[in-house]
């Protein structure tokens, strides 16, 4: 009971805030409603696009962040083989021997069963020249001093178990990393030398992406490795890394040290020609190396076209598709919305007809639904009052003919009734030869016609007995 109070509530303030203009048009409540539902469909369809392409982007950038991750990890692990095999490697006496030669074989033999050692060397800590006292690669009268390999001497130990790496320097045959461990009474070192290229080709940035690459920078924006050395896109070893804007990421990633976060990522970066000539992505991290360089940084680059080119693929694909479906059904809207309107003209058009007298109106449609059901409704009714003013036709022609026949009798037995009278009196006034004649129009008039003329010949013939007899009493009389 409730329920249909609120309802009818409802629709009279409905009532009330349309104005009569449209609720007298069934087209005008459907395109309004078909408008609605489109703009519904269309809010619904571009508020999921843009939360399904939200939620891509944060995956894909999550994906990005943990590759730059894994990559400063990469370059850890690598760091950390390094230095833990001239750690191991110093341990061993040999490199005390006052025999050149003996070194330099137990170099040659350690450097042949690593993939990762590409130089030895063993140099004398106290000379101020760095000498070198054993090599894979030098003369034992060569020494360190002037070359990029000077930094040798300038390494300082806290204890004889402590391993020093260094920076990125351009040797003879390639740019390295060092890896420095005293032996002995810490009068010498050993130098573990490792090519960058080595550690470049692990990287997987051009993996992730189409013209992405990885990169290692340190915090005065110095480029020291890139995943494309060798390559002609390759940006030049210890050139500086972009401008001031380019090298936000660097900054953000060192800014990471002391905090719980590892990784991050920077979506939109404008185009830089010394990185990538258009819009592009870069994940960073930050690379921590024990006793080592502390302001490297990873940084993982790819154009944004490329990374969230699927992101972009999603969004166009979601809005095209709420485009269609809102299209779609504004079509299938309209034409319905047309079909329906137009048979509810047609038929209120056959009703007005039929409201002004003419039912031979023909109400036909091959609809089959509600519409086609309301039609054949309105055919009922319009057969229905065609037999009622028929029949009613028919009743009043009958009553027409019977209220004819009526008069025609009144008048007849009016007739008869005089002329009966006159009978009647011409027999009062002792004509007993007059008749009346039965005509067989009405029997109660034939009747009285019988019944009048039986009693006229019975007192004809009763008078004319006493005639007979008044006479022969007359005669008899005479006689006497």
């Amino acid at each position: 009971m409730s329920d249909d109070g609120s309802s009818d509530g409802t629709l009279k303030v409905v009532r009330t805030v349309v104005p009569d203009a449209i609720r007298k048009r069934f087209v005008l409540k459907f395109l309004i409603v078909l408008l609605f539902m489109g703009l519904s469909i269309g809010a619904v369809g571009v508020f999921a696009t843009g939360q399904i392409t939200d939620q891509t982007q944060d995956r894909i950038e999550n994906e990005y962040s943990s590759l730059a991750d894994q990559e400063s990890t990469i370059i850890t692990q690598w760091i950390d083989r390094n230095r833990q095999s001239v750690r191991l490697a110093s341990n061993n006496d040999v490199w005390t021997s006052d025999d050149t030669a003996t070194m330099e074989r137990a170099a040659q033999n350690l450097e042949s069963e690593s993939v990762d050692i590409d130089a030895l060397h063993v140099v004398d800590a106290t000379s101020d020249d760095v000498d070198v006292l054993a090599s894979t690669e030098f003369d034992s009268s060569a020494s360190f001093r002037g070359t990029n390999r000077e930094w040798v001497g300038d390494i300082e130990f806290s204890s004889l178990r402590q391993v020093r790496t260094s920076s990125v320097y351009d040797a003879r045959r390639a740019s390295m990393i060092g890896f420095v461990s005293p032996v002995g009474n810490g009068d010498r070192y050993l130098v573990l030398e490792s090519s960058v290229d080595d550690l470049a080709s692990e990287f997987q940035g051009s993996q992730r992406a189409e013209r992405g690459f990885t990169q290692v920078v340190s915090g005065d924006g110095t480029i020291m490795i890139d995943e494309r050395m060798g390559d002609s896109d390759s940006a030049e070893l210890f050139s500086t890394y972009g401008d001031q804007a380019s090298r936000q990421p660097i900054r953000d990633a060192n800014a990471l040290r002391d905090t719980q976060e590892t990784s991050g990522v920077s979506s939109s970066m404008p185009a830089q020609q010394d990185i990538i000539d258009e819009e592009y992505a870069v994940g960073y991290a930050p690379v921590f190396i024990l006793n080592g360089p502390d302001d490297w940084v990873v940084l993982v680059h790819a154009p944004t076209s490329e990374v969230f080119g699927f992101v972009q693929t999603i969004s166009d694909f979601g809005l095209v598709a709420t485009g269609v479906a809102v299209l779609l059904m504004g079509l299938i809207g309209a034409v319905l919305g047309y079909n329906t309107s137009s048979s509810i003209d047609r038929l209120t058009r056959k009703a007005e007809a039929m409201e002004s007298g003419d039912l031979d109106v023909d109400i036909r449609t091959g609809r089959i639904d509600n519409i086609g059901r309301l039609y054949g409704a309105f055919g009922s009714m319009r057969d229905s009052l065609k037999e009622q003013i028929q029949e009613a036709e028919s009743a009043r022609k009958k009553a027409e003919v019977s209220r004819a026949e009526a008069i025609e009798m009144s008048n007849y037995l009016q007739e008869r009734a005089e002329e009966y009278s006159e009978i009647m009196q011409a027999g009062a006034r002792g004509d007993l030869t007059q008749r009346m004649e039965p005509e067989g129009e009405n029997e109660a008039m034939d009747r009285i016609a019988d019944d009048f003329n039986e009693m006229i010949s019975e007192l004809e013939k009763t008078t004319g007995q006493l005639k007979t007899f008044s006479e022969e009493v007359e005669e008899s009389g005479r006689s006497v």
